[in-house]
Parts: C-alpha cells; sequence; structure tokens
C-alpha cells in the first residue's frame, strides 16, 4: 500500500532535479571571447607595409606585393597573414557594396585561387623582415567589372611571452563600429587605444586597392582613385591627430 507514495515521491523528487538543473543552466554566464591585448597604435604599419597593388587593364594579370616585418624586441611565432578582397567600387559614379560579382579579380597563390589568399611562416626574428618580400599573384578576365577592388589584411602570431595577437585592417569592421571606435570629443575622429579596445583588436594594418580597367581609361584618374584607397595605420593616426589639432586651434 506504500508504494503509490513511493512512486509519488520519487517523481517529484525527479522534477526537483529537472527544475535545479534547468535553473542552473540558465544562470551560468554565457562564455565570451577574451579581449585582445593591445600595441601601440603606430605600430600597425609597421607589421606589413611597401604594400604595391596593381592596376590592371580587364583580362590581365599581375601581382601585389607587401612586407611583412617584425617591430617587437622579441621574436613572433606562429605568424599567419590573410589577404581578402572584399568590396568593389565601379568606374565611374563611386558605386559600391560587397555583392558577389560575376568575374571578380582573383588572389593567386601556389596553392590556391580566389577571393582569399593565406600565408604562413614558423617565426620572424625582432627588427627582421620577411625575405623574399611577400606576393600574391591577381589576375583578371576581360568580362571583370572595371573599378577599384578593396583588399583587407588580416595578421596572427604570437609574441615572445606567448600571448595571442590578432591585427586587421579597416575592411573588417562596419561603419558603425568604426564610427564608436574613432569618435573624440567635439565631433572629431581620433585613433587611440581605446579606439583598438573597442574594435578588439591588437593593432591596425593597412588597405590597398586592385584598380581594373579599359584599355582608353584615363590612366591619371586611375592614380587619384588608387590612392584614394589606401588605408595605412600610420596614415590614419596622423589624419586624426591633424583632425584633432584642428579642432582645438579652430582652424
Amino acid at each position: 500500500m506504500r508504494k503509490p507514495v513511493d512512486g509519488a515521491r520519487r517523481r517529484v523528487a525527479a522534477w526537483a532535479i529537472a527544475a535545479f538543473v534547468s535553473v542552473a543552466v540558465l544562470t551560468v554566464p554565457a562564455a565570451s571571447a577574451a579581449p585582445n591585448p593591445t600595441l601601440p597604435v603606430a605600430l600597425g604599419s609597421r607589421f606589413v607595409g611597401n604594400i604595391s597593388a596593381p592596376g590592371l587593364t580587364a583580362g590581365g594579370s599581375g601581382t601585389l606585393g607587401f612586407t611583412l616585418s617584425n617591430p617587437l624586441n622579441g621574436t613572433i611565432r606562429a605568424i599567419s597573414l590573410s589577404l581578402q578582397l572584399y568590396n568593389y567600387s565601379a568606374f565611374p559614379g563611386g558605386a559600391s557594396g560587397s555583392g558577389t560579382l560575376s568575374d571578380p579579380p582573383l588572389l593567386v597563390t601556389p596553392s590556391s585561387s580566389g577571393l582569399w589568399a593565406n600565408f604562413t611562416w614558423p617565426s620572424l626574428a625582432p627588427g627582421a623582415s620577411i625575405v623574399p618580400r611577400g606576393s600574391v599573384g591577381v589576375t583578371t578576365s576581360s568580362a571583370t567589372p572595371l573599378g577599384a577592388y578593396a583588399v583587407r589584411f588580416a595578421l596572427r602570431f604570437v609574441g615572445s611571452n606567448g600571448t595571442a595577437y590578432v591585427l586587421e585592417s579597416r575592411g573588417w569592421f562596419s561603419d558603425t563600429a568604426w564610427a564608436e571606435a574613432t569618435a573624440g570629443p567635439n565631433g572629431t575622429t581620433q585613433l587611440t587605444s581605446r579606439s583598438l579596445q573597442i574594435l578588439n583588436v591588437s593593432g591596425l594594418l593597412p588597405e590597398t586597392s586592385i584598380q581594373v580597367y579599359g584599355s582608353s581609361f584615363d590612366i591619371a584618374l586611375y592614380a587619384i582613385l588608387a590612392g584614394a584607397f589606401v588605408l595605412t595605420g600610420v596614415g590614419a593616426y596622423a589624419y586624426f591627430r591633424r583632425t584633432r589639432r584642428h579642432a582645438r586651434s579652430g582652424i
């Protein structure tokens, strides 16, 4: 006669345990990625520099070159550098977007061909640069739309103290995130260590663009547009500093 009571007790106990587990799961805080350590702002363009992007007639090919250096005082290891073609701006009119194109330029390495190019190195001594200079092939077809194709960079490595670092270029961040990170006083823009913390990167790298034009394209206009697409860490920092200084002086 006691069995129904025992069965009821077991059911109540089971419900209590289930309720406790549910509450425990719901109250465990969600895991979040640890913030990346920051480096001095001006160091960004010293890691990746001397970028030379090609200007090509549709159907032609060329080479995008760069230098990877170690400006730190210790050896860096497990180095990974990625390049990605991510945005397009048409000639003329400046229309832009990240939509898929039918025949975009391709980044070509000995092992891959596509919108991405990836490179790795085991280590780099302090003050040293990779030898030979890094390069990635660029190919186009006769159907490649004319315009500028922005290329963003991302660098990852482990420092001599065992800390992992992540550096990225402007193209990895949304306009909203970038505006928040670079907002200065009185409507000015500035790039500081706080900017890096907001963007959760260790530093900012340069960017460049590949230009594709027709055989009758005005080369002078091409040169102006090519210069407008290049963003370097030091260049951006100087601009932000100048903007802030002018704001203070009333110019």
